[in-house]
């Protein structure tokens, strides 16, 4: 793809989220995140927590309160088996009980969702290259 189609598809996506045509005026990403901050706040934010104990559940919860979407790091629980096992028990335990959802992405991080947003777990297959 050439330089040109780039700055056609910049433009569009510009123009998409700032309601002005960005044709003629050069791309500036500073003032594309200066005029998203003006909007209002947004209903989710996608959070990355690292728990390393017990404790951590507490944070979880209040951002699941919070209707924020999390990206569990459990790497530092991995030699720790009882306190792995004891946090995400707690953490599936709030999920459930308020209506979230929960899921694994790979052997240390789980996608975990607020009430009424849902994951789909489907298993998609990769298309082979030919």
């Amino acid at each position: 793809m050439n330089e040109g189609v780039y700055t056609k598809i910049l433009n569009k996506v510009t123009s998409a989220l700032t309601g002005k045509d960005a044709s003629d005026e050069p791309f500036d990403l500073e003032k594309l995140e200066q005029e998203s901050k003006k909007e209002e706040p947004p209903d989710h934010m996608v959070k990355s927590v690292h728990v390393v104990s017990e404790k951590d559940v507490e944070t979880i919860e209040e951002e699941l309160k919070k209707r924020n979407i999390l990206i569990l790091d459990i790497s530092g629980l991995e030699k720790r088996p009882a306190t792995l096992k004891r946090v995400l028990d707690k953490v599936r335990e709030f999920v459930v009980s308020n209506d979230g959802d929960l899921a694994r992405l790979d052997e240390t991080r789980l996608l975990v969702a607020p009430r009424k947003v849902r994951i789909i777990k489907k298993q998609y297959k990769k298309k082979k290259q030919q």
